[in-house]
């Protein structure tokens, strides 16, 4: 029987200490329980995955002795992907959308840490895995991370589209949605970028995958704050 590994083990006490965390955000300040559930249940997903010796051989788990190393490329490979969205037209990184109730201090911990590291523990780690898991002959295809990429994608349509369900008709919606495929082309390219490098270099560690989740989230947030607190136009 498949043990689990020590890369996993890893990721499981990030888990714990996470979700810790936000319980105790959920209990101390109510603003922030919707997306402190909304984490909570992607924590709880992933923890079940990476404790299931049956995606073992499939996951992508943590090196602690390296760190440094997959933080550096991380930085780096996430600046280069928020320049490239400057210079491209049509591509533009959103802002995820919080409850207004949500303090800016806590807004930027989420944006910026809850997040990136939650998505990248789930799509990148367990619906990863799970994915790989159908793939007998043990391959990494690149079906498996298109699928990961839209899963992705979709997901981020609903973080950057709010009340989708409380527009007045289906038609204003719709446009509401669609004037959002930027954001889902941008999640999907962003997740495709990451997860190829993840599986066709030696970068196969999910701290690569935070850092390069944090820079255009934290991108975006700090462009927000300056053009609030200056007054200034939007910035793209």
């Amino acid at each position: 029987m498949t043990k689990i590994r020590r890369e996993n083990k890893v990721v499981r006490y990030l888990i714990i200490v996470l979700a810790l965390i936000l319980a105790l955000l959920y209990v101390i300040n109510p603003d922030t329980r919707v997306p402190v559930v909304i984490n909570l249940i992607f924590l709880g997903i992933s923890f079940v995955v990476y404790s299931s010796k049956e995606y073992q051989d499939d996951l992508i788990g943590i090196n602690p002795k390296r760190f440094f190393l997959y933080a550096f490329f991380g930085l780096l490979a996430g600046g280069a992907f928020v320049l490239a969205t400057a210079f491209i037209p049509g591509l533009s990184i959103g802002y995820p959308i919080l409850p207004n109730s949500v303090s800016e201090s806590l807004r930027g911990f989420f944006v910026n840490f809850v997040s990136p590291l939650t998505e990248t523990i789930l799509f990148l780690g367990a619906i990863f895995a799970f994915l790989h898991n159908f793939d007998t002959k043990r391959k990494y295809t690149l079906w498996i991370i298109v699928g990961v990429s839209i899963f992705f994608a979709l997901f981020h349509i609903g973080a950057y589209v709010a009340g989708f369900y409380e527009y007045p008709s289906f038609t204003d919606a719709f446009g509401a949605v669609s004037a959002n495929i930027s954001a889902f082309l941008v999640a999907f390219i962003f997740n495709m970028i990451v997860a190829s490098i993840m599986v066709y270099t030696p970068m196969k560690d999910l701290v690569f995958g935070f850092f390069f989740h944090f820079v255009p989230n934290a991108t975006t947030f700090f462009l927000s704050a300056v053009t609030f607190v200056f007054h200034l136009p939007l910035i793209r």
